[in-house]
């Protein structure tokens, strides 16, 4: 099980937990198999993230795997200033470090954004 971005969610990739909206409402159950239309409604619903399964055979992919390890390592210092008065430990603040990491790294290194 593994928390990603809606970002990164790709068609195919199956749910470990349900999805909600921000009041709560059930969106996709666990254990569905996410489709394009669901990613759609997502980003519509103001989902920013999702627990899916991780098989032995497709290991999770992190934006380490893909980014230079010097740039990730430039890109936390720089974060870090930005996040400086806030507590990294706390699950929002650290799932919006995640964010801005993924996303910097995306357009740091000419990824598709």
């Amino acid at each position: 099980m593994a928390r990603i971005c809606v970002d990164m969610m790709q068609p195919g990739m199956i749910l470990s937990s349900d999805v909600r909206d921000i009041t709560g409402r059930l969106l996709l159950k666990a254990g569905s198999v996410i489709a394009e239309r669901h990613l759609y409604i997502f980003k519509a619903w103001g989902v920013t993230g999702a627990e899916i399964e991780v098989s032995q055979d497709q290991p999770e992919q992190t934006v380490e795997t893909w980014a230079d390890p010097a740039l990730m390592a430039h890109i936390d210092a720089d974060l870090r200033k930005i996040f400086i008065h806030t507590n990294l430990e706390e699950p929002f603040v650290k799932e919006l470090f995640l964010l801005a990491e993924a996303r910097r790294a995306k357009i740091l290194s000419g990824a598709d954004v």
